[in-house]
């Protein structure tokens, strides 16, 4: 244990709120976006039917989907997840840190440095 946070995030929604996390963190991680960026991308989930459920929002991901041969269905959106993501961790590194609520829904995120 290094007493160090590099990332945290809480979801809800299901199985695709705790996939939009995992793509969050992999946006931010592996991808190099902010995480605003990241918090702002359509979102989709797959039920394993061969349906793929795309937030209103990802209207512009639908012809790339379909495409695929997938049969597409618009939906609300799909999970919530409020996340801190520190690139150069924390205590560290405090102000590199990041956080997002998400905007699809109620969210709090703060953020308090010891002088």
């Amino acid at each position: 244990d290094s007493g160090r946070l590099y990332f945290a995030a809480a979801s809800s929604g299901g199985v695709p709120g705790d996939i939009a996390k995992a793509r969050l963190f992999d946006a931010v991680r592996n991808h190099d976006q902010t995480l605003e960026a990241a918090m702002q991308a359509g979102r989709l989930f797959a039920d394993g039917d061969g349906t793929i459920y795309l937030e209103d929002s990802a209207s512009g991901e639908k012809s790339a989907v379909a495409g695929a041969g997938m049969t597409v269905e618009s939906t609300a959106p799909l999970g919530k997840v409020n996340a801190v993501y520190c690139p150069k961790s924390t205590p560290g590194s405090p102000d590199t840190c990041q956080l997002r609520n998400d905007y699809r829904g109620n969210g709090l995120v703060t953020t308090v440095n010891q002088k």
